[in-house]
């Protein structure tokens, strides 16, 4: 494998193409449907490939999701289209690594008509091994413009060719491709945007010895990349049970506050009750005393000499 610490410029680019090029591996045609196309690709994805298309594929399902938006979002997936001055019979199938077209619901999978739809895809992304580089950054650019794809990615996954592995193309006003510029970031990785998802496209880097370098979503100005479907419903179930937690916390603080206040009017009907029966307990004392007092007084007046009363 070739790999290149510097920046290429556009002979050396062009070589490396070449190379690339030159190592696509010979298989066999594959089978061509009622309509003389192919029904799959000639050479299928990799393992790196499938691993980081199912990354961005359900990134970008989980964005829209989060966004309520309707959109189409295929993995590996043929794309019908027709070249420019050709009539139906000149139909021609691409089969990009990821595609989306942004406010259009999700078909059940199979072969997407942009002739039937009335529109391309609006971004695609193509995960570049070295035998496939070649052809990502020369024909299907030209091919991708022709169909009218809005934005346009390539990730270097065997790290051969593309400064920062990562290059975009939007299409212009004349109907062909200009290079999204680079944004600047605080780690130095490369970061693109997206202006069709609103959002920007950038890496992940990791030790080259682990391969683990991959393409993910950003909200722009974020360091975090944006969850996969399933990194989103770990989120989500943790939030699920944060929020338990919290309802849990809130009956035992309530329960608790009622037990608290059940005692404290416990407390105070017994101090009610207690201070009643002193009450009692002093006027009957103050009759007991109101009596003894009138008897002492009446022995007082039987017991006294006449005339002294």
């Amino acid at each position: 494998m070739l790999f290149c610490e510097w920046p290429l410029d556009e002979a050396r680019e062009a070589f490396v193409h070449e190379f690339a090029i030159s190592e696509e591996p010979e298989v066999a045609p594959p089978p061509l449907d009622e309509d003389g196309l192919p029904v799959r690709r000639a050479v299928p994805m990799s393992w790196p490939q499938q691993k980081l298309a199912g990354w961005l594929g359900s990134s970008l399902r989980e964005l829209c999701s989060q966004r309520e938006l309707r959109c189409h979002v295929e993995v590996d997936g043929p794309v019908d289209y027709l070249p420019r001055g050709s009539g139906p019979e000149g139909r021609k199938r691409v089969f990009p690594d990821v595609y989306v077209v942004v406010d259009h619901a999700q078909e059940p999978s199979g072969t997407y008509r942009v002739g039937v739809t009335g529109r391309p895809p609006d971004v695609v992304f193509e995960l570049a091994v070295a035998s496939s580089l070649g052809r990502d950054l020369g024909e299907k650019v030209e091919k991708y413009a022709e169909m009218g794809v809005a934005e346009y990615f390539v990730f270097d996954v065997d790290k051969v060719a593309i400064p920062g592995l990562l290059k975009g193309y939007r299409l212009g006003a004349g109907g062909e491709y200009e290079e999204i510029p680079r944004l600047p970031t605080a780690d130095g990785l490369v970061r693109l945007h997206s202006e069709r998802l609103k959002l920007d496209v950038g890496v992940v880097e990791a030790p080259r010895a682990q391969r683990g370098s991959a393409p993910r979503l950003f909200r722009p100005g974020e360091l975090v990349p944006l969850p996969t479907e399933d990194e989103g419903e770990q989120e989500r179930a943790l939030a699920r049970e944060r929020e338990l937690r919290k309802r849990a916390l809130a009956r035992e603080q309530a329960e608790r506050k009622r037990a608290l206040a059940d005692q404290a009017q416990e407390l105070r009907v017994e101090q009610e009750r207690a201070l009643a029966e002193r009450d009692v307990a002093w006027e009957r004392r103050l009759a007991e005393l109101a009596q003894e007092l009138a008897a002492l007084k009446r022995e007082r007046e039987r017991g006294s000499p006449p005339g002294e009363a």
